[in-house]
């Protein structure tokens, strides 16, 4: 362990990142691991430094997301010239150039705000994370519907304005379906044959299995489908952004992390009077069919530097990896570190 900062920027020991095989934590990645780029494509790490830096900081977005590192820790900024310009493709293309790396010290002697009240600098979203395809049982909408909607073993409940879209897909998947009757209002109950539970087997847990969380895109973009559909939603043909509430960390958590792997936004929050976790997903592309052809907006796709405050000091890794910036995704945000 060296106590010097000759190893340029590191993120701290318990700092989450994202791998090949799993997350991990900083001090557990080993060279020859994957990580992601802002990309979202695999990168292979090629060295590893372990050090305690003295001076260390908590880098915290308006999504009160946050990442912990030494004080070399820089990230792809975007400032408000950037963001004037992006803004003028209006989401019909993305402009070639990538947002400049800025360490903590250039942040702050730049200042956060440059008007008052009004944020100068901001994180882009990732692209989505770019995970290989996983042998999967039940195809990943089915899951994700039965997994949040299941009321019974056999029998889910279903909003209403999803609803034959819902059995639609569930009959292509080889399914026969059986309307039941009304649930609060809301929601038609449904079974199905055959029974999703009995097909699962040893995977009827609480939990979502890895194996459905770390599938490729385009089955992550399903699931995360097959979740919303069991939640109402009005006017879902105009919304921009999703609220899911849940008593159960684990599961407002699980949403989170395939909303933000797919490049989406999100802010969670604890409601201290319902005791509830709620999650705003600000999405980036049509989750939905229902949602329609609207165009994503760029100021969807970025959170802002908040606030930079110091830490007591911390051990820290010092990660470099084959891409061509040094750049890694780190946190639950899918930060682009270096």
């Amino acid at each position: 362990i060296q106590n010097t900062y000759r190893y340029g920027m590191a993120i701290t020991a318990t700092t989450s990142v994202l791998t090949g095989e799993d997350w991990k934590y900083a001090k557990d990645i080993k060279p020859g691991d994957w990580v992601f780029n802002r990309l979202g494509k695999p990168v292979r790490v090629k060295t590893v430094q372990t050090y305690r830096a003295e001076d260390c900081c908590r880098v915290t977005f308006d999504d009160s997301l946050s990442v912990d590192g030494d004080m070399h820790l820089s990230m792809h900024t975007e400032d408000q010239h950037y963001r004037y310009a992006v803004s003028k493709y209006k989401g019909l293309k993305k402009r070639r150039s990538a947002p400049k790396l800025r360490s903590v010290v250039e942040m702050q002697e730049i200042g956060l705000f440059y008007k008052p009240y009004t944020k100068m600098f901001s994180v882009p979203t990732t692209e989505p994370i770019q995970l290989p395809h996983q042998p999967l049982g039940i195809p990943p909408f089915v899951y994700g519907l039965w997994f949040f909607g299941r009321i019974r073993r056999n029998q889910i409940k279903i909003p209403y304005e999803f609803l034959d879209d819902a059995i639609e897909k569930l009959k292509n998947a080889g399914y026969q379906v059986e309307k039941i009757g009304p649930y609060y209002g809301k929601y038609e109950r449904i079974r199905t044959n055959p029974s999703i539970w009995d097909q699962l087997r040893g995977l009827q847990t609480h939990k979502m299995p890895i194996q459905y969380l770390n599938g490729s895109e385009e089955q992550r973009l399903e699931l995360l489908q097959g979740i919303l559909s069991t939640k109402p939603c009005k006017t879902i043909n105009r919304v921009g952004r999703f609220a899911f509430r849940t008593k159960k960390k684990h599961l407002s958590v699980t949403v989170q992390y395939l909303s933000e792997s797919l490049g989406a936004k999100t802010t969670l929050s604890i409601d201290k009077t319902r005791k509830t976790y709620d999650l705003k997903v600000t999405r980036i592309i049509p989750f939905l069919p229902q949602m329609g052809p609207k165009r994503p907006t760029a100021h969807l796709a970025r959170r802002y530097v908040k606030s930079i405050e110091r830490i007591p000091a911390q051990l820290c890794v010092h990660i470099e990896t084959d891409e061509k910036d040094g750049t890694f995704l780190v946190g639950e945000g899918f930060i682009s570190c270096r």
